[in-house]
Order: C-alpha cells, then sequence, then structure tokens
C-alpha cells in the first residue's frame, strides 16, 4: 500500500503534510522499541522530527518498516540456566550535528539475551569524550 505523499517545495527541503499519519507511525515504532533494541536509535532520530516532517523523514520511517517486516522472525534468545549478568554502557562525543549533545547507551543482557536497553541523547553538552562517557556511566 503506497501512501500519496502530498509536499510543498521550500528549497531544498520538502515538507511531509500528513503530519498526523507521521506522528502515528512513529508512535507504532515507538511501541515497537519495547520488544526491539535494534530499533532504538532510529525511532529516537525519526521522533526528533515529529514536529515538522519532511518527505526524507517520511521515507525512512517506511525504510523501518520494511526492516521490521523483513526481521519479524527475529528474538531474543536466553540460553543456559547460569544467570550470568553483564552490562555494557557506551557514549559517542558530540555525535548529534545539530546541537552536539552526545548519545548515550546501555544494555543489560542476563543469560545471553538483551534484558535492558536504552539509547538516549545527553541533557547537556560534553566538553570531552572522557565527560561523554563518564555521563553513559551515570
Amino acid at each position: 500500500m503506497e501512501h500519496v505523499v502530498k509536499a510543498t517545495n521550500e528549497g531544498d527541503k520538502t515538507s511531509f503534510e500528513d503530519i498526523t499519519l507521521f506522528r502515528k507511525l512513529i508512535g507504532f515504532l515507538i511501541y515497537l522499541t519495547i520488544t526491539r533494541p535494534d530499533l532504538s536509535f532510529c525511532v529516537s532520530k525519526l521522533s526528533q522530527s515529529m514536529q515538522a516532517p519532511l518527505v526524507h523523514h517520511w521515507k525512512s520511517a517506511k525504510r523501518v518498516l520494511r526492516y521490521v517486516s523483513s526481521t519479524r522472525f527475529f528474538g531474543i534468545l536466553y540460553e543456559g540456566s547460569n544467570l550470568h549478568l553483564r552490562a555494557y554502557s557506551d557514549s559517542d562525543f558530540a555525535g548529534d550535528k545539530m546541537d552536539r549533545k552526545s548519545i548515550s547507551a546501555f544494555a543489560t543482557f542476563l543469560c545471553g539475551g538483551v534484558i535492558s536497553w536504552l539509547s538516549k541523547k545527553q541533557d547537556t553538552m560534553s566538553l570531552s569524550s572522557r565527560e561523554a562517557e563518564y555521563k553513559a556511566l551515570t
């Protein structure tokens, strides 16, 4: 089912006119991140354009839907009876090109399967990669 894109051209940026449809799709994708940690980062980036989406945001969201459709039989596997808990944390320094804020992420694993995860933009700007890493750990 191909949706008809109504667009107005403003220079090199083309705005997507059906904002409600875009917001519904992003809301659905946000709901999917509850069980799909692999979608967290891209859905986070797409949700930053909910106020004034462009046509390329709509196309990116549809691409995420195609990815979800092609990986619908993938899942998280918990193996073994050893309750081995592992946690990983990382950040990128000034990864967001718009406001130069860093992005923090962590994942916690139990029996080889992820049980908790988060990827989010840090609230304040870091002055070094060490500071960004420290904020990610806290």
